[in-house]
């Protein structure tokens, strides 16, 4: 299955390049509309970032599947050894054929309760993620039965990671009695309110035997985890470092075994701490962040990393990126490394909708081998993880018909995966698009970096 990709210029969003049909996969025109927050620092402006080189609708959901038939959206990828990329993504359908006809589940009582159901599908793409190669027939992960019970609305929001040879699979495990039951955001009491989304682990080294660590996350509302394809070293001993969702705010939680992951202890202490663990806190407009106004209050904005961060190399001194057909041949001096990190962000709540979630980036540094004690004795408190450039504007909105008019009644792009190409010069960044079907837009890698490097750091000021 071969689709034709909507491409651009810098000039303006849509070339004549005419757009086909075929059976499986309608592509449609990306319309322009423009990032309309115009954000300034002093007099000076800042403008637009880099625009998508290309874009295509990649998936639809296939509505003779019960178990995806309702939406499909936010597919995690990650290149395989083979180079075709594999795409985890959410399924929305129902328990069974048949509660597809009345929604038939039972609890444990077993009371009849009518109830959707996510799980995880899985896609093969070709290794430029334009061409669908396969197609699970068949959900291929969901909440072990004996967890059913605690999980009763499945998996949704997929992240893989690859670390050496093993794959680790976050997904965000969901029981929407608890959400119904503490259904409150601003300003909520994070040990009381908002339970009802966990992050769940499971390693696997084919996607086909799967070994389910189970949740790694505490019993408060947690969720948009996902590990960092590298090990750090903290007093030279490997920490695992996991990206994740407390509240509103981007948080990393360090660990030096999964285990610690898992233990209830371990984030009793996590959540106490968390102001001193927090990366990233929505800043601007579009980010959310809304300042107190008259009869209304303050709106902290709510940000979710979108996966792990990819690396890539720039001169220290003039901020430029290196190729990475450069970068061997570069001198310790004139690089560094830097981790291109994507993130989804959401729009103050109006009329009590959250007015639209957009797409935004920055550059992280990360120390590998820190220490825990500081040069003066006592406990360092920073992370070995910072934000050293942020764009002011972001990447990519909502703009067709499909993603301004959202499944939930909120315009929507959010991304679960991102994946740089075979020649390491472009990202494929995927998303769902109004929570109804996935897709992918191509960015150069060179424009982004430059362009977050020379206006991202006067941002993060």
């Amino acid at each position: 299955m071969t689709v034709s990709p909507t491409t651009y210029n810098q000039s303006h969003r849509l070339t004549a390049t005419p757009l086909k049909l075929n059976e499986s996969n309608h592509v449609k025109p990306f319309l322009a509309v423009n990032n309309v927050d115009t954000t300034h620092f002093g007099a000076k402006y800042i403008p637009l970032p880099p625009k998508a080189i290309e874009h295509m609708t990649l998936l639809f959901p296939r509505i003779d599947k019960f178990w995806e038939g309702a939406s499909i959206s936010n597919g995690a990828t990650t290149r395989l050894d083979d180079g075709n990329i594999l795409m985890l993504y959410r399924a929305n359908g129902f328990h069974t054929p048949e509660s597809a006809h009345g929604f038939t589940y039972l609890t444990p009582e077993v009371k009849p309760v009518p109830r959707a159901y996510s799980r995880l599908g899985l896609a093969i793409l070709d290794p430029e993620g334009r061409q669908v190669i396969k197609r699970s027939e068949s959900p291929i992960l969901s909440p072990p039965k004996g967890e059913m019970y605690r999980y009763p609305n499945g998996f949704e929001d997929p992240r893989v990671t690859k670390m050496g040879d093993k794959y680790y699979i976050t997904a965000t495990a969901i029981n929407t009695d608890e959400v119904m039951a503490s259904k409150k955001i601003a300003g909520m009491d994070l040990n009381k309110d908002m339970k009802g989304h966990y992050i769940y682990l499971i390693e696997t080294k084919d996607f086909k035997n799967f070994k389910y660590h189970g949740q790694v996350s505490p019993e408060i509302f947690d969720k948009n985890g996902f590990l960092h394809s590298e090990q750090i070293k903290i007093d030279e001993k490997p920490h695992f470092l996991l990206f994740h969702r407390l509240k509103t705010d981007i948080q990393v939680a360090l660990a030096d075994s999964l285990e610690k992951l898992k233990d209830p202890n371990f984030w009793k202490q996590e959540v106490a701490n968390r102001g001193n663990k927090t990366l990233l806190r929505a800043k601007f407009p579009w980010e959310g962040f809304r300042p107190s106004r008259a009869n209304e209050a303050v709106w902290p904005g709510q940000l979710a990393g979108a996966a792990a961060p990819v690396k890539f190399h720039f001169n220290p001194k003039t901020n430029e990126y290196i190729p990475p057909e450069a970068v061997d041949k570069t001198p310790s001096k004139d690089k560094k490394e830097g981790w291109l990190f994507l993130y989804n962000a959401a729009g103050a709540p109006a009329n009590g909708k959250v007015t639209g979630r957009k797409i935004g980036y920055c550059v992280l540094s990360i120390d590998k081998d820190s220490k825990s004690i500081a040069k003066d004795g006592k406990p360092k408190n920073d992370l070995p993880i910072s934000v050293i450039a942020r764009s002011p504007k972001y990447l990519l909105g909502p703009e067709t018909e499909t993603e301004m008019n959202g499944r939930y009644g909120e315009p929507v792009v959010f991304s679960c995966g991102y994946t740089p190409t075979p020649d390491g010069k472009g990202l494929d960044v995927f998303y769902g698009g109004g929570d109804r079907v996935i897709s992918k837009s191509r960015f150069d890698m060179a424009e982004i970096c430059n362009y977050v490097m020379k206006h991202g750091k006067e941002a993060e000021k």
